[in-house]
């Protein structure tokens, strides 16, 4: 079974995943809204270096036009999620008309997960070739490279009985799991008189 790494951030009492997209305080979630997450999953993974405001708002924003008072509201939002007096910098340090750093000891982890058990699950049969499919096996592929450069994507596989639907899925999933680890779920609808 094929393995993967996940990168951890520890610091103070805190386990940042970005991943899992989750703050810990000792061991108990602390909800935060997603941009606001995004903007100390930047901070924490460039610990120690200045990042200055619009590699933040890029960072955070990257396809909308914002301004600097949706950064300076996040980082509030931050400082007191994270404990901080409003005069303090024991987590992120800010530096006048130029950005923020995150002074914090920062302890970096990288676990080993195993993959999903994608080996386990057997595909009907080796596919040997298809018939008038390669199209939409590509296509299947560029939502797979959508999906692996950070965009969520659902796929459905629609139509008649015994056009190939399942044997196009079977290759494509033969495909996939020979790049990456992935989850792949099977969904059926069946028609009860």
């Amino acid at each position: 079974m094929a393995e993967r790494a996940r990168r951890i951030y520890e610091f103070g009492p805190f386990r940042l995943d970005p991943g899992e997209r989750r703050l810990l305080r000792d061991a108990r979630p602390i909800p935060l809204r997603a941009k606001v997450l995004d903007t100390l999953c930047l901070l924490v993974q460039g610990h120690g270096r200045l990042i200055d405001k619009e590699e933040l708002i890029k960072g955070v924003w990257p396809d909308a036009i914002v301004g600097e008072g949706n950064l300076a509201h996040n980082i509030s939002v931050l400082r007191k999620s994270l404990g901080e007096q409003a005069t303090g910098q024991k987590y992120i340090e800010t530096v006048p008309g130029r950005g923020y750093r995150f002074v914090a000891e920062v302890n970096e982890v990288q676990l080993r997960e195993r993959a999903p058990i994608l080996e386990s699950l057997p595909l009907a049969s080796p596919v040997t070739h298809m018939v008038q499919r390669q199209n939409d096996l590509r296509l299947l592929e560029q939502h797979l490279e959508i999906a692996l450069g950070g965009t969520r994507q659902v796929v459905f596989i629609t139509g008649e009985a015994g056009i190939g639907k399942t044997t196009l899925v079977n290759a494509f999933a033969t495909q996939a799991r020979g790049k990456v680890p992935f989850w792949f779920g099977y969904g059926q609808c069946l028609e009860y008189r």
